[in-house]
């Protein structure tokens, strides 16, 4: 299955294909990503930075996550208040059962997550579960903990939505703490 960690388009590869660095200012966030960004985070500021992992940065996000990321081409948006970052957001795109979901993910500076938000759901309305459900991320690190049967609650008639929405902070947190060397553990 092809797992992609990206906000939602492939905008700002060129620089990586030309073999630049590969980082991207306020102005080249897509006008649907902006506005998603505004509903969530008012008030704030913007950066968009393409990162694609390096063999190290790959092996590491694999060690704190067990299992290979899906793609080494990572886009994150930082979002600043006050000039100061306060959280990194990621875009979570994956295959649930025969459609696609895209998950917000907002990791703080503490390497904690800060919201964790559908922004689509392609599979029937009743394998979503209730915001009250994604609310049990909030305020957790990277650890072994952090898995269904242990700190995350399952839900009933949505199991494959809940493995997948706790695969996809396992990796936000995990690319968070490689691409930003945030705090190891919880």
């Amino acid at each position: 299955m092809f797992r992609v960690l990206l906000s939602i388009g492939f905008i700002g590869v060129t620089p990586l294909i030309q073999g630049h660095p590969a980082t991207t200012v306020a102005t080249d966030i897509p006008a649907y990503v902006r506005n998603i960004l505004e509903q969530e985070f008012p008030n704030s500021k913007f950066e968009r930075t393409t990162h694609f992992l390096t063999p190290s940065q790959r092996a590491k996000v694999n060690e704190l996550m067990g299992e290979e990321p899906a793609s080494d081409l990572i886009i994150s948006y930082r979002v600043l208040e006050d000039s100061e970052p306060k959280a990194t957001v990621f875009f979570d795109i994956h295959k649930v059962r025969t459609a696609s979901e895209t998950i917000l993910i907002a990791v703080s500076e503490t390497g904690a997550v800060q919201k964790l938000k559908t922004i689509a759901f392609g599979e029937p309305r009743e394998y979503l579960p209730r915001q009250a459900w994604f609310d049990q991320f909030l305020g957790r690190k990277l650890s072994a903990r952090l898995a269904l049967k242990q700190d995350i609650h399952g839900v009933t008639g949505a199991t494959i939505t809940a493995r997948k929405t706790t695969s996809a902070a396992r990796r936000a947190l995990a690319l968070h703490r490689v691409l930003f060397g945030k705090p190891t553990a919880e």
